[in-house]
């Protein structure tokens, strides 16, 4: 038994469960939605396609190809952009960790001054190996650099860095370690 999906365009009736293929009616306003008979498959679906829709296949086989890499190539650069930010954030965190350890030792940031005495050099000049270690490999993990803004002096300091893209609460764009935390 072969079941069949037929639309009556004539009457304008809803499409007819019809349960043998000999019910439909085999005139031009009959036409099969769904059928698993193979006279219809083989009539309807053997055709042969013409050069412009073989292009067309291609063209969208392609384009939609292009999308994907795209959006692999576009996720990738979002998620490095996140994991240097998040290196930058971790680089800030232990810098501010060793100012407090010489804060509470010497009630005052200006012990580490030597190295980095003037507004724009290098935070990784600062004399803070005894705080921490890897002060000398500390450096901004794409193009920019940490600096010193605020030579350390009794309460204050201010270091610049620079995130490339929103993180947490923090915009893309110039922050700045402080003794009050990150601006």
């Amino acid at each position: 038994m072969v079941l069949l999906v037929v639309w009556r365009q004539e009457l304008g009736l809803l499409p007819q469960l019809v349960l043998n293929s000999k019910q439909i009616n085999q005139k031009e306003d009959s036409y099969p939605l769904f059928d698993l008979s193979e006279k219809w498959y083989n009539k309807n679906m053997k055709k042969k396609q013409t050069k412009g829709q073989i292009r067309l296949d291609i063209v969208l086989a392609v384009f939609i190809l292009l999308i994907i890499i795209g959006s692999f190539f576009w996720f990738n650069q979002v998620e490095k952009i996140k994991a240097r930010d998040a290196i930058r954030l971790a680089d800030m965190h232990s810098l501010e960790q060793a100012l407090v350890s010489v804060y509470k030792i010497y009630h005052s940031y200006e012990a580490v001054a030597f190295g980095c005495q003037e507004p724009g050099s290098p935070v990784s000049n600062c004399d803070l190996a005894d705080w921490l270690p890897e002060i000398s490999a500390i450096q901004d993990p794409g193009q920019f650099a940490y600096l010193v803004e605020q030579v350390p002096g009794e309460q204050t300091f201010s270091f610049k860095f620079q995130l490339e893209g929103k993180y947490g609460q923090l915009s893309p764009g110039e922050h700045f370690l402080t003794a009050n935390g990150i601006n």
